[in-house]
């Protein structure tokens, strides 16, 4: 029996899946990370919901930032500001008494160059901590939005955000990197 060959022709896109530079998620686009705690394959005791809202960039991200009487240095030579809101939700699986509740971290999220090839660190962007979704310790059915902030060399036109799933608190998700398109 000959086998059967399937190609996709060259100018259709394949569907975003946010499991690789090439295939991150577009602003909008909802990444399901599932939360299984312990140490190793257990059940599944919810999903982090992930998107990303909105993306400004350059002066305009300059301007917000000392909108919102935040103390700030210039970006460096070369570099521009880019700020990004950022929507998080914990939804519970299943009825089980095993709610585990979820911290999101500093170091959870990085930007990242369009290749994947070089990092650069985010920040939170809030007047007070406990605002932010960085250092949230989110329960089953916490929803919260926030802002973050970082710089990336002007010539980055494509550049990733990077949702770095990590051990968190004797919590895994699924140790792979979650990549959102911010253009």
């Amino acid at each position: 029996m000959k086998k059967k060959e399937t190609t996709t022709p060259a100018n259709i896109a394949s569907p975003a899946t946010g499991s690789s530079p090439g295939s991150a998620l577009p602003l909008g686009t909802e990444a399901k990370i599932p939360i299984i705690p312990g140490y190793g394959p257990g059940p599944k005791v919810g999903d982090l919901l992930v998107s990303l809202l909105e993306v400004i960039r350059g002066k305009e991200a300059a301007a917000r930032i000392r909108d919102l009487g935040m103390q700030s240095e210039p970006p460096k030579t070369g570099f521009e500001y880019i700020i990004i809101r950022v929507k998080a939700e914990y939804v519970r699986s299943g009825r089980g008494p095993r709610e585990q509740p979820y911290k999101m971290t500093e170091g959870q999220f990085l930007a990242g160059s369009s290749d994947g090839g070089t990092e650069y660190q985010v920040f939170s962007l809030c007047k007070r901590p406990e605002e932010g979704l960085i250092g949230h310790t989110f329960s089953a059915g916490d929803s919260r939005e926030g802002w973050l902030l970082f710089q990336v060399p002007k010539e980055e036109k494509k550049p990733l955000l990077i949702f770095r799933r990590e051990n968190v608190e004797n919590v895994w998700g699924l140790w792979s990197d979650v990549w959102f398109q911010l253009s």
